[in-house]
Parts: C-alpha cells; structure tokens; sequence
C-alpha cells in the first residue's frame, strides 16, 4: 500500500514532521499536535504497556480506541483478507513453521529492521524465526536488526497486529537517515539497498519461516553463446550458479550457517506446483564435493523435444541442517525459426556461385 496516511502526507509537504493523522477531534482542530498516531491505534495490544500516549496533542497519541481510525481500519480489514489466521489465541502462542504470507512496514527513518515484540522486551513465541528472517532482510539493505523493543516500547502498531493476531512474519522497516530523505542520497543509495531486500522477501513469502533458514542460490547463468534471442530445441546448455549460506546481517548477532548439501533445478514447474507433476534435477558441485558454506554448482540441460518459446529454470540449494533456501530463476528461449540473416547470407553465396558457374560454362557475360 503506498500510502497509509495521506492526510498526513499533504501536512509533511508544506514541510512539517507530521507523524499523526489529521483528525480533528484530537487535541484542537487546527492544531499542529491534533490527530493520532496510526502505529499506535491497531487493534492487538492497545494501550496496553507504556508503548504510546494517552494524551491527544502527543504524538504517539493511541487515538480513543482500538482501530478507531478509519485509515487503521482499512488497513487492518485489508491484512485480515489477505491472510489466514496462523496463531492461537494465546500470547505465548507460536506460528506453525510452514505458515505463509509476510508483512512489511516501511518508515523513516533509522536504517532499522524490527520484528515483533515491541509491547514488551520478552521474546515472542516464534522470535528464532524472525530474527532469523529479519537478519536476512538487513543483509540486503545494511540495516540493523533487532527485536522492535530493542527500539523502544510501542503498542498498538501494525507489525504486532500482523503478526500477534494471524502469526505471519512481520517488520518494521526504518529507511534512511532523515524524516526528509534528500533525493541524491534516496537515489543513490535507500533504492538500490532495499529492491533486494523486498524481492527476497517475495522469493519467501510462501513459507518465510523455512525458506530464509536455508541457503541462497545467486549467479545464475547459461551459457548460450551468441544467441540470448533464442537457442533451437535439442542444444545442450551448461549451466552455472551459487549456492551460498551466509548471507545474514551480523550487525545484530551471528547467524548460523551450515555447508551446502546439494542443489537442484526445475523446468518450468516450481516444486509447490501440484499438476503438472514438477520434477526435481539434481546440479553437481563443480568442484565434485559439497564441503562448504558456498558451493559453485552446475548442471548439463539438453533440451531435445523443448516447446517452443519461453522457459523458466529454478534453481535452490540445502544446507546441512535440511534446510530448502529461496529459488532464483532464469529464462531460456527455444526458437526453431529460420535465422533471417543466415538465410541471406546463404542466398548470396548462391547466387554469387551460379552467375559464376553460368560466365564459366555457358558463356553468358556477368
């Protein structure tokens, strides 16, 4: 969602570090203090520990009641329509560890990736898993990350509703350095840091708690010489990746890693796909042994009898713990076209060889 409170929005334009929204009803009518603070007025853990004001013109003002905000609202029926209800009633509760689906919130600023709890400084029942993802999430972007109290208490905020009521991973995500983010440095450096971030987290969000144990696959590559238009079915490609395990943020603690046990790869049906029937090939390492924390794999694809057009080749790695990392893919084209200029250049040499044949032996001038 790209914008969670755009009334505060048009305040910030005029240049002022609006954090609430603009309700009237709180603090004075035309004051710059009225509103409340949307991440502090979801409905799981309200106002329950110190995490937020009860007074109106603060600005972690809680608002008058759980979700009494209509953008809080919407945001929350729009959570609940997306995800199932993966977490018992109870606080100490876990998340089973195939649960599916991620949530992200993204703020400024601090260069911070939080996980739940913030309400208080005891660990939530799936806390392994997140900071598991979230260390994860921070290798990508240089962020710091840490369980959200470790910021400072807050209750009543999106990322406790997300998780806290439906079990799925969530994060706060503080970008950058400043409320106002100048655009050289939001260019240069908060876009390229975090895309990867965000992409990794859609390479998970099936089953984030799994797949972030397991290792990466990167570099992938196929050798297809000169023709990235198309190769004819039937021609044998060579293909190369990574298979690397340590890529967790340190900045909040050691992550650990195990050496890379076997990869795999997959033509056009990823393994959660139930028909057509996916089929798993196994990639050698390409120094003959998987005795390392990063391995270089490779495999040989002939594709004989491939249709024609696009293909997708999946690719991930197991680490010694069992552990099924996150997928990286590339495309392959079949093309059994005639090439246009081949074709030509076969034309030249024809006619060339005949007028020279017709001078040569019937006589006829060139």
């Amino acid at each position: 969602m790209f914008h969670a409170n755009p009334d505060g929005r048009k305040q910030a334009e005029t240049g002022l570090s609006w954090r609430k929204n603009t309700n009237r009803n709180y603090c004075s009518p035309t004051s710059d203090y009225r509103g409340a603070d949307l991440n502090r007025n979801f409905d799981f853990m309200w106002a329950c520990c110190g995490g937020s004001s009860s007074n109106p013109c603060n600005e972690t003002y809680h608002g008058a009641s759980p979700s009494s905000e209509p953008e809080v609202q919407a945001i929350q029926d729009y959570i609940l329509s997306l995800f199932p209800d993966q977490r018992g009633p109870d606080v100490n509760d876990a998340a089973p560890p195939d649960a599916t689906g991620l949530f992200i919130d993204l703020h400024s600023h601090g260069r911070l990736t939080l996980w739940p709890w913030s309400w208080t400084p005891s660990p939530s029942p799936n806390n392994s898993g997140l900071q598991t993802i979230g260390r994860k999430l921070a290798y990508f972007d240089g962020h710091t990350p840490k369980q959200g109290y470790g910021l400072y208490p807050m209750d009543g905020e999106a990322m406790g509703f997300s998780y806290g009521m439906l079990g799925i991973p969530a994060y706060l995500i503080e970008l950058g350095t400043a409320f106002f983010q100048d655009c050289t440095y939001f260019e240069n450096t908060i876009v390229p840091d975090n895309i990867p971030t965000l992409l990794y987290a859609l390479k998970i969000a099936r089953t984030p708690y799994l797949t972030s144990m397991g290792p990466d696959s990167i570099n992938i590559a196929l050798d297809i010489g000169s023709a990235p238009a198309g190769i004819p079915a039937g021609t044998i490609v060579t293909m190369e990746a990574t298979i690397d395990d340590t890529r967790y943020s340190a900045a909040g603690g050691a992550e650990p890693t195990q050496n890379v046990i076997a990869a795999e790869y997959y033509i056009d049906v990823p393994p959660w796909v139930i028909s057509p029937v996916p089929v798993a090939i196994a990639m050698s390492s390409k120094d003959a042994v998987f005795d390392e924390k990063i391995e270089d794999v490779e495999a040989v694809i002939d594709t004989t009898g491939w249709s024609e057009g696009q293909h997708i080749i999946f690719v991930r790695g197991q680490d010694a713990d069992g552990d099924w990392g996150a997928f990286s893919a590339a495309f392959l084209y079949i093309s059994n076209s005639i090439d246009i200029d081949g074709w030509l250049i076969t034309c030249i040499f024809i006619l060339i060889f005949s007028l020279l044949f017709m001078h040569r032996y019937i006589g006829v001038s060139t």
